[in-house]
């Protein structure tokens, strides 16, 4: 199992030089290919949506500033790629001449959640930053969406990368026995297949029936792993008076980890999501790069 196609949304903020630059290093990795993209809504869907008795001067005004909006993020997000893609082939399809990472930009118009959930499909891995990676406010509800597509609607592992730094070096599992964390797990074997160390760190989780005893669980991943040849070390983890997600993350920067792999546990209802603590903690908060699998 291996990692070949990495998927970018961008969104014309400052986060996406975060984003690229790390799918940069994580392509340069496992010698992937970056599919760049940028995605707006066509600015004639302004006109029907909020059309409905206004003048035809008025539709005109609001039409061309949806078109500057999109203008202005385009052009940002094209900064970024041409910052992050220095030294990077650009190449459109596979063959003999792509050896090694390649990267293609693609703009689009139409909905980021209908384009990211076809595209995302497609893909080995989509590569976001994190929601306090700079994301600003005004992109703040395209970040959601965009995130919620990619991890509910793409059946494909997500990186939400907190800075531009190299991951995969020092990989931490974050284990509980439960259903996304078997799925996270799978999606990470090329990532624990060559990373220098490996932990499973688990924690105690009394209300969790499918994790059993947090300590023999982490004794089964890890004899479960070295039949893939990799050599994990088990972790458990008291919380005590911290949470879950203070005691990974404290765990985690003792270990020097750069690559937290988890469950993203959670739901969507009514187009938005709702995650449970623990995930929602580490996503906001400063740490290592997490790789997220639903």
């Amino acid at each position: 199992m291996t990692l070949k196609t990495i998927l970018v949304p961008l969104l014309g903020a400052e986060s996406d030089l975060t984003a690229l630059e790390t799918a940069v290093a994580v392509a340069r990795r496992f010698d992937a290919h970056i599919e760049a993209l940028f995605v707006a809504a066509d600015p004639r869907d302004s006109v029907l949506v909020l059309g409905d008795g206004m003048s035809t001067l008025m539709l005109d005004e609001i039409m061309q500033a949806a078109e500057a909006t999109r203008q202005s993020r385009l052009q940002a997000a094209r900064r970024s790629f041409e910052a992050a893609a220095v030294g990077i082939p650009e190449a459109g399809v596979p063959g003999a001449s792509t050896a090694g990472a390649t990267i293609r930009w693609r703009d689009t118009m139409g909905r980021i959640d209908q384009v990211v959930a076809a595209e995302g499909r497609l893909a080995d891995l989509t590569v976001m930053a994190a929601a306090e990676s700079g994301v600003p406010s005004q992109y703040g509800g395209l970040h959601t969406e965009c995130l919620e597509t990619a991890l509910l609607s793409t059946g494909r592992p997500v990186l939400l990368a907190h800075a531009s730094a190299g991951v995969g070096e020092v990989v931490a599992v974050a284990w509980n026995g439960t259903l996304e964390a078997s799925r996270a797990v799978a999606a990470a074997l090329p990532w624990l297949g060559r990373a220098r160390q490996v932990h499973v760190l688990t924690v105690g989780a009394p209300d969790n029936p499918a994790a059993g005893d947090p300590a023999a669980g982490g004794d089964r991943l890890a004899a479960s792993l070295a039949w893939h040849g990799i050599a994990a070390r088990v972790s458990p983890i008291t919380p005590g008076c911290d949470t879950v997600a203070v005691a990974l993350l404290r765990r985690a920067t003792e270990l020097g980890v750069d690559l937290l792999v988890m469950g993203a546990y959670g739901h969507s209802r009514m187009r938005e999501m709702i995650l449970g603590g623990a995930t929602r903690h580490i996503l906001t908060h400063p740490g290592p790069a997490v790789l997220l699998a639903h």
